[in-house]
C-alpha cells in the first residue's frame, strides 16, 4: 500500500507533540506551525489566517489536511478545503493533551478552577514580533513569584500564588 501524504497545520503550542507523532508516523507528514497568538486575535481573524494557510496547500500533493486545533475561540468555524480536512473533536489543546473530552471533563469537574499550562505554552510565550498578545500576560498571570513579591509584598504574593 502506498504511503499517504498529509499536510499538518498545527498550533505551535503543540510543537513537541506534533513533531513526535510525525516522526513516528509511517505516512509522509509535512508540518506547518502557526503562532499561538492566533488564539488571542478573535474568531474571524484566526479563521482567516487558518483558511489562508489551507488555501495555500496544494491539493494535488496531499491526501488530506490535518488541522491540529481544538475549537480554540471558534477560530476553526467555517474552514473548508478541496481535500479532506480532519479536525479533532476537542474544546482546546488541553483536551488534546489529556486524550479525550471525557478525561478533561472528569478532571475539571473534580478540580474546578484549575488553570492548565502545558510545556508548549511555557516555551512559546515569548514576544515574537514585539507585541505580546498572550492572554496570560493580559490577565497578569504570567508573572513569577519574585515579580509578585516585588510588586505586592511577600504576604500578598503568597496569597496570589495560592489562588
Amino acid at each position: 500500500m502506498p504511503k499517504k501524504r498529509f499536510k499538518v497545520i498545527a498550533c505551535e503550542i503543540l510543537f513537541r507533540e506534533v513533531c513526535l507523532c510525525a516522526a513516528l508516523s509511517r505516512q509522509i507528514v509535512d508540518l506547518q506551525f502557526m503562532p499561538k497568538g492566533l488564539h488571542d486575535i478573535g474568531e474571524q481573524k484566526m479563521a482567516d489566517r487558518l483558511q489562508s494557510e489551507i488555501d495555500r496547500t496544494d491539493p494535488a500533493r496531499y491526501d488530506a489536511i490535518l488541522l491540529v486545533y481544538g475549537l480554540c475561540n471558534n477560530g476553526i468555524r467555517g474552514l473548508s478545503a478541496s481535500i479532506p480536512l480532519v479536525i479533532p473533536r476537542a474544546h482546546d489543546c488541553i483536551t488534546l493533551l489529556l486524550g479525550s473530552r471525557e478525561t478533561y471533563r472528569s478532571y475539571f469537574d473534580a478540580k474546578p478552577g484549575t488553570y492548565f499550562k502545558s510545556p508548549g505554552w511555557i516555551e512559546r510565550d515569548a514576544k515574537g514580533d514585539g507585541e505580546n498578545v498572550s492572554i496570560a500576560t493580559q490577565l497578569g498571570i504570567d508573572r513569577t513569584y519574585a515579580e509578585y513579591v516585588a510588586q505586592y509584598g511577600e504576604e500578598n504574593a503568597a496569597y496570589l500564588v495560592e489562588q
